[in-house]
């Protein structure tokens, strides 16, 4: 129910009439249309006087203003201010969440300031065994907070390997492979106006229809999206048996259209770079997450292969693989202190990379880790140096010996040097652990190591999340407790 009071005082603007929330089950944001003409500050907070929120409207708004990041079922009361005059005040009662949608719980608290936001995909991991299929349920799309409270939610979109990043202007980009279909590259904005959806064309002759999966990116200049597909290729020593390869293809933001594309069967075993499957090996590769960096020799894609424990770099105006990263690859690995390191110690079946300077980051997710290694996951930071071919551990974080994520994750390095993890918990493989997907923000230290500056933990084992990545609150929803 909306309640609007005439505040008792004088000068005041035309009244601020709210329209309502932008659906009826949006429990995150408000719209108001503000009368008169001239700048204005629209403020709302709760009763209580907490979780302020500030906006300042252009010279006679166009549109009706909305206020978003709002706290589900809570009580708020808002006012506009222009030229010193204050208008009446406005209080609405924000919706509940809905059913259905994993609220996670702060396990080590942390600066809001420091911590930001985090978008985040979540669904509900069914049990093979009851449900029949590898399938997902409660499905949810969300930014949450330092304190793990949802300040936005989409339902429908998330699980499984769904990767999703935002893209500016209120929108965020995501698709891949969740529940129980392929989810194309799409753009959405915050109202859930679908602005893109890629079509589905082929980047090679060997390309299987809707196989989007995993990894869905902004490019670096902002100018184009990095997907990646799947290919399914006869295998020589028999025909009617298919291997997986992978397309990564490089798409227009506002059409979908392929603008360039790279073929593990075309360009990579063509070329010698890769070796093909077979009727053994149907899964050689396991392409999972597709990384853009300009270099001084051009455009190069960093691109994690699951199933070779490795990195290779592509360079996009050759077309040639010309390094790679990992076990058996072309660098020698060394310990923190600079010394030879065993082959235990490379990442196993990461799930996440990035090439940010000369540092390569990992999720580690320790699949198949052998030898003397214990199979566990981490947060990796590898320093390369390609003058002396090497990568040196520079942090590894563990957190707990029991933390094995054999697939998902996420992980990403903030400009202050801290580290952004998302544990993708997946508990199908190890059905027994009480481990819990969570967030986690990393302090590196002197040592090689890390501890962690803040931490949520989600409700339940069966909670799914595959990646995460921060937000400025301040900026993105005018949370006043966000800003310095």
């Amino acid at each position: 129910m909306l309640v609007l009071l005439q505040a008792a005082c004088a000068p005041t603007v035309e009244a601020v009439e709210l329209t309502g929330a932008l659906s009826g089950t949006d429990a995150h944001a408000a719209r108001f249309e503000i009368s008169g003409e001239g700048e204005v500050e629209l403020r709302c907070a709760t009763a209580a006087g907490a979780d302020v929120h500030r906006l300042s409207t252009p010279q006679s708004p166009p549109a009706p203003v909305v206020m978003r990041g709002l706290l589900a079922d809570t009580l708020y009361r808002c006012a506009a201010t222009r030229d010193g005059a204050r208008s009446n005040v406005v209080e609405l009662t924000t919706p509940p969440l809905p059913t259905g949608l994993p609220v996670a719980e702060v396990t080590i608290p942390g600066d809001p300031v420091e911590v930001g936001f985090h978008l985040v995909n979540l669904a509900h991991l069914l049990d093979p065994a009851a449900a029949g299929d590898d399938s997902f349920s409660d499905e949810f799309l969300a930014i949450v907070d330092a304190e793990g409270r949802p300040r936005w939610q989409f339902a429908g979109e998330g699980g499984g390997d769904i990767d999703a990043t935002w893209v500016g202007a209120d929108r965020i980009l995501y698709g891949g492979f969740g529940a129980d279909a392929s989810t194309a590259p799409t753009i959405r904005t915050l109202d859930g106006e679908v602005v893109l959806e890629a079509p589905d064309e082929a980047g090679s002759p060997w390309q299987v229809s809707a196989s989007w999966h995993h990894d869905v990116g902004l490019a670096a200049d902002g100018e184009s999206l990095w997907v990646l597909a799947e290919e399914a290729v006869p295998a020589a020593d028999d025909p009617e048996t298919t291997w997986e390869g992978f397309v990564v293809q490089q798409l227009s933001p506002e059409t979908g259209a392929i603008l360039w594309s790279w073929s593990s069967m075309d360009d990579g075993v063509a070329s010698g770079a890769l070796d093909a499957g077979d009727r053994y090996d149907i899964a050689p590769f396991h392409a999972n997450a597709v990384w853009d960096v300009e270099e001084a020799g051009g455009l190069k894609l960093y691109v994690s292969l699951r199933n070779l424990n490795q990195v290779v770099r592509i360079d996009v105006a050759t077309r040639l693989v010309d390094l790679r990263i990992g076990l058996g690859g072309d660098l020698a690995l060394l310990d923190a202190g600079g010394e030879p390191a065993e082959d235990t110690e490379w990442f196993f079946g990461q799930h996440d990379v990035k090439r940010i300077g000369d540092l390569l980051v990992v999720y580690d997710n320790g699949l198949n880790r052998t030898g003397s290694g214990v199979a566990h996951s981490r947060a990796l930071v590898l320093e390369l140096d390609e003058a002396a071919k090497t990568a040196r551990i520079q942090t590894q974080w563990i957190g707990d010996t029991e933390w094995i994520t054999p697939a998902w994750g996420g992980l990403d390095l903030r400009a202050d040097g801290g580290l952004e993890v998302a544990v993708g918990n997946f508990w199908w493989v190890r059905p027994d652990s009480t481990q819990r997907s969570a967030l986690a923000l990393l302090h590196p230290d002197a040592s090689g190591g890390a501890e962690q500056a803040w931490r949520l933990d989600f409700p339940s084992v069966e909670t799914a999340l595959y990646r995460s990545e921060r937000l400025d609150g301040c900026a993105l929803f005018d949370l006043q407790e966000a800003c310095p």
